[in-house]
């Protein structure tokens, strides 16, 4: 299943080799595979914390949207599916289903 297949129902992991570290000066992850380092704003961190093959990406979509309740629901879910995308594809996270 490739980042254009992903679904409302796909469950997420965090990718082989990336380590997601918090520090008092901000929020990053470590790509062992590529040796970089990533910067995550705070609603990256959260999706991250939630790809843990528990979740489903509608789960973490109503996750994100329950917790921007000023935000318009169509950007969020344009904006989550694009993000999850982008980040299937960087390898910062893996389809399991």
């Amino acid at each position: 299943m490739g980042s254009s297949d992903l679904d409302e129902s796909t469950l997420l992991k965090i990718g082989k080799g990336m380590e997601l570290r918090k520090e008092s000066y901000g929020s990053f992850v470590f790509d062992r595979v590529h040796r970089k380092v990533v910067t995550l704003n705070e609603i990256a961190v959260k999706v991250l914390e939630l790809c843990d093959g528990s979740h489903t990406v509608g789960e973490i979509i109503t996750m994100v949207k329950s917790e921007n309740p000023d935000a318009e629901s169509e950007f969020i879910e344009n904006f989550m599916l694009d993000f999850l995308k982008k980040s299937v594809e960087e390898g910062l996270i893996e389809v399991i289903y």
